[in-house]
């Protein structure tokens, strides 16, 4: 490397240093309840969407819980937070939907879940939290076993011929 060109890499690496230097974006995935420095003007918007969703599959799963525990992680404790709001205006099932094999632990999940959302305000009677798939309505793993192994054609009826009117038509 010749010595002239040394003299214009120092100038060079500090002006893309101090380039790389600049005020962060705003956000627009913003969460609802986060601590965002920069919060999007959108995002009442997407509360409301966010509300919506929480309403129609009022779910929780495993990785609300810290692991191996019956204590709600800082994810947990957010979207309860939220969800008490909904629960406390329209009621409502909290669905636990988990693959813990302790039946214990599960209980005790579900006890911290409903006594986090009292301790939140909401009437104890216009809530309850029991394991269930999300979205359904209280579907079994036998049931949705069953219902995927048949397919969506049994839903609307079999396409397969039963074989006794083979040959009709022919």
């Amino acid at each position: 490397m010749s010595r002239h060109s040394r003299y214009w890499m120092l100038p060079a690496v500090c002006a893309l240093v101090l380039a790389g230097c600049g005020q962060p974006t705003g956000r627009l995935n913003a969460p609802p309840q986060g601590d965002a420095e920069h919060r999007s003007e959108l995002q009442p918007f997407f509360t409301c969407q966010v509300d919506n969703a929480m309403m129609a599959d009022m779910t929780i799963s495993d990785i609300h819980f810290v692991p191996h525990t019956a204590e709600l992680n800082s994810l947990g404790t957010a979207r309860l937070t939220r969800m008490a709001k909904v629960i406390d205006a329209y009621g409502g099932t909290v669905r636990y939907a988990t693959r813990e094999p302790s039946e214990d632990l599960v209980n005790q999940r579900l006890a911290h879940v409903r006594e986090y959302l009292t301790t939140s305000g909401v009437d104890a009677g216009r809530v309850d939290a029991r394991v269930a798939q999300a979205g359904s309505n209280f579907t079994g793993a036998a049931e949705a076993i069953e219902a995927t192994d048949k397919g969506m054609a049994s839903t609307f009826g079999s396409f397969e011929s039963s074989g006794e009117d083979e040959g009709e038509g022919q």
